[in-house]
């Protein structure tokens, strides 16, 4: 196992629900939330459509650190079997499970992206 199974029992809680759960997908609704109520404003102001673009990059950022979390989460569990009843296979599927989420959410935002720099402007009328 590496330092993640030293840590103390709440900071590993908190860092595990964060890599998996909180993080990723609380960025791309941050992302999603953000773009939304900025859209009116961007057609008539351009701090807004960089504001969308900052959005994007901080959230995608968080995105990406919660999978690099996860990976650490995956190496901390060896080669154990996911489907074993012990630590190290409930800490290497916590693992991939957060890894999952996590690049669904990154294609999430990415996606998103795409759309406010092909679109904008066709929104504004």
């Amino acid at each position: 196992m590496t330092a993640i199974e030293h840590e103390g029992p709440v900071r590993r809680g908190i860092g595990v629900w964060f890599a998996v759960f909180v993080g990723p997908i609380g960025a791309w609704a941050v992302h999603l939330v953000a773009s939304a109520s900025l859209v009116k404003a961007s057609c008539a102001h351009t701090w807004a459509e960089t504001a969308m673009h900052v959005v994007t990059a901080v959230t995608l950022a968080v995105a990406l650190v919660c999978m690099a979390l996860s990976w650490r989460l995956l190496r901390a569990g060896g080669d154990a079997d996911e489907s074993a009843h012990d630590a190290p296979g409930r800490v290497r599927f916590l693992g991939l499970l957060g890894l999952g989420i996590g690049a669904f959410n990154v294609a999430l935002i990415v996606l998103e992206e795409v759309y406010i720099v092909a679109f904008h402007g066709h929104s504004c009328g």
